[in-house]
């Protein structure tokens, strides 16, 4: 009698294993939840909106299938400009309705609000008519997944279904970076049928609820335009004949320019300021000046190149492209004006050295005019001895041509020499009578200039200092609002 109770229980564990008993709910007044109800898929079919008979009834009827739209942008988590693209997720719902649908008897009782609906498995779409859509520019579109995939089909009680799912998608955009820092671009998301014309199926933007919803996005470099816009319409496409409907929404980047402003703008401005530093140096500073002034345009140079790999390569000029030759230039000219004023200095050393060797030669001549002014006194001495008779001199005519080419000492320790021994044009010429010097001239002596005149290459280098720093904000004047108002219009 002691192992009654254990055969007991063992038959027990038999029976259910071997007779599972079904536990019907109490109905209590609540409504049985027909969520993850995986329907079979026969069971809807034999209505208009069969594959086989959905383009038929339609022609028929003259009537459209309205297939409403909703997308909510969860994510953009890439803008790539070398491949351009951009990569979203979205939640994506379509819905449409199915007034004609045959629903297997007691799936829905008579008095189900329309609000009721079951939540169906999506492969049922493989034998029902749904709207064909695919995004004609996407590169690589999936569904999320996790446990399972993130997409579901909702059957309502007044045959409306509702399909949604959660994409990942990237999407390829017509990039222009004509006016880069400051560029605008836009990517179209298109969810357009792929087999089913416009005279079948119109694409439509959600009427019961918002259309299109966004949280708060936001991007490294850009600034994304709200409110987006979005509409609808019909497309050819080649090959397959016909018109097709769509939806689209239109994403608008524009780039922030603070980035750019605080990498590439200030640091250039900078470089081009230090450039001028130059002109204040003298030309006692040769090496500084000119390693100054290289550094600058090596700077910039680099500065530009590595830029390159902000963008991909294009074929025209962009808006930075401007900024950056502008900068060059300016320190490439900083750079030519010492090249002048250093040339200026060096013919200038040129004159002086002439100057000096004739400086030199003047000797020979101021011993000559002694040799005859001793020559005369001696004459004249000798003259004077013979009974008072004061015969004079001879005129000896290089005498004078010696004393107006001889250089004096002044005062002030400067080289002078009688200014009227010069002729027209600053030339000194030969002292009439002598024939056989016809028209000598000899140049001017670069230290017979007035008083307070500044040498050439001081003028430009004080010039320089004021013309730079004027011309570089012109530029500026000119370069700023082009590129805004430029950037605003595009």
């Amino acid at each position: 009698m002691r192992g009654l109770p254990i055969l007991i229980s063992v038959s027990l564990i038999l029976f259910f294993l071997l007779f599972p008993v079904k536990v019907v709910p109490q109905d209590d007044g609540q409504k049985i939840d027909y969520a993850k109800l995986d329907l079979n898929k026969n069971l809807l079919k034999g209505s208009r909106w069969s594959i086989d008979k959905m383009k038929k009834v339609l022609v028929n009827k003259g009537e459209k299938v309205k297939v409403y739209h909703a997308v909510e942008i969860v994510d953009i988590s890439k803008v790539d400009v070398d491949t351009m693209s951009i990569r979203i997720e979205i939640h994506m719902r379509q819905r449409w309705e199915a007034d004609e649908m045959q629903l297997p008897d007691g799936l829905f009782a008579d008095n189900d609000p329309p609000e009721v609906f079951i939540q169906a498995n999506p492969k049922i779409l493989d034998s029902l008519w749904s709207p064909d859509s695919y995004i004609p520019v996407a590169r690589d579109t999936k569904i999320a997944s996790f446990t399972v995939q993130q997409s579901v089909v909702n059957i309502f009680a007044n045959r409306t279904i509702i399909y949604k799912a959660r994409l990942y998608t990237i999407l390829g955009c017509m990039f222009d970076f004509s006016w880069y820092p400051l560029d605008k671009q836009m990517c179209t998301l298109n969810i357009e049928s792929y087999t089913t014309t416009s005279e079948l199926v119109e694409y439509m933007w959600e009427t019961n609820q918002q259309p299109v919803v966004y949280s708060n996005l936001k991007l490294l470099q850009y600034d994304l335009h709200f409110p987006m816009k979005y509409g609808n319409g019909s497309a050819l496409r080649w090959g397959r004949g016909g018109s097709y409907p769509y939806v689209n929404l239109d994403f608008v980047f524009e780039r922030q320019l603070g980035h750019h402003m605080i990498q590439v703008f200030i640091p250039t401005t900078l470089v081009v300021i230090l450039s001028w530093f130059s002109f204040w140096l003298g030309l006692d500073a040769i090496p500084g000046r000119i390693s100054l002034l290289i550094t600058c345009m090596l700077t910039l140079v680099t500065m530009h190149s590595g830029m390159k790999g902000a963008i991909p390569p294009v074929n025209y000029i962009k808006m930075m492209d401007i900024w950056m030759v502008g900068c060059m230039t300016f320190v490439f000219l900083a750079l030519c004006e010492f090249v002048v004023v250093k040339y200026l200095h060096w013919k200038k050393q040129i004159a002086l050295k002439a100057a000096e060797d004739k400086e030199k030669a003047m000797k020979v001549y101021m011993d000559k005019i002694k040799d005859i002014e001793a020559a005369q006194k001696g004459s004249k001495d000798r003259g004077g001895g013979g009974g008072g008779n004061n015969k004079p001199a001879a005129f000896n005519p290089y005498l004078e041509f010696y004393r107006n080419m001889a250089l004096h000492k002044g005062d002030g320790g400067g080289l002078i020499y009688p200014r009227e021994a010069w002729g027209p044009g600053g030339m000194m010429m030969a002292p009439p009578g002598l024939a056989d010097f016809g028209a000598f001239a000899y140049p001017r002596h670069p230290n017979d200039e007035k008083p307070k005149e500044r040498p050439s290459w001081v003028r430009i280098d004080r010039v320089s200092r004021v013309l730079f720093p004027l011309s570089f904000g012109v530029f500026n004047v000119t370069f700023w609002p082009y590129l805004i108002i430029g950037a605003e219009n595009q």
